[in-house]
């Protein structure tokens, strides 16, 4: 097992046992992963790419009042460093993976890092983010519960940030890890699922999934 997945186990056994792995969404790259567990099918087999681990925060408001850990102190029992940024954002880096708290930037906009005070740390307000927070897929590992996002509305996710992308290499991996999630997900007979989710969205959203698919040909992974 390379180190970084062997990493990425210990972290979140670490926040089960604390208590804290019920409260987030493992919202980046790395739930990929998880939905290959989960699906176990030889037509997914996602190549993961990322060292960040991101978990969101979906409504820091209703965060259990009794708990009260420091990432920070759990985080380095397993040699991570916790980076203070200028702006007030804290991430934990290791020489393999750097583990960042997200939540949801909604209304007017958030233009700082948000406190979460039950785990004595900083998150970054990301738009879009409040898709991924709704209904989370709940997968069996390693006698743990892992939540991430609902596949469908992750796969409209990526497609839906890749646009927003100012570095082409994540633009283009945001955009296929979309792809290739929604076709494996017709070939298990969710394109209903699909094409709901897409009605179920804003006017804006659902144009800007429209001109991603059409400016690279795929168009027709959903008739619309």
């Amino acid at each position: 097992m390379p180190e970084n997945f062997r990493l990425l186990k210990q972290v979140l056994s670490k926040l089960d046992d604390a208590g804290c792995l019920k409260h987030v969404i493992l919202a980046g790259s790395w739930a990929s992963y998880f939905y290959a567990h989960y699906y176990k099918s030889p037509k997914y087999r996602p190549l993961i790419r990322t060292t960040d681990i991101d978990f969101l925060i979906g409504d820091r408001r209703k965060l259990d009042a009794s708990l009260d850990l420091n990432i920070g102190d759990l985080l380095e029992e397993l040699g991570f460093v916790k980076l203070n940024h200028p702006n007030g954002l804290m991430k934990y880096e290791s020489k393999d993976l750097t583990v960042e708290f997200l939540v949801p930037d909604i209304g007017r906009g958030i233009n700082k890092p948000v406190k979460i005070k039950g785990l004595n740390t900083t998150a970054q307000a990301l738009r879009f983010m409040n898709m991924l927070t709704e209904d989370p897929l709940v997968v069996d590992y390693e006698g743990m519960k892992i939540r991430v996002p609902d596949p469908v509305a992750y796969a409209f996710h990526k497609l839906i940030i890749s646009e927003r992308r100012t570095k082409n290499d994540k633009q283009k991996r945001d955009y296929r890890t979309a792809i290739e999630l929604m076709e494996f997900l017709k070939s298990q007979g969710m394109e209903r699922n699909l094409l709901s989710y897409f009605n179920s969205m804003p006017k804006g959203w659902r144009k800007k999934v429209q001109s991603s698919l059409k400016a690279d040909g795929d168009s027709d992974i959903l008739p619309f």
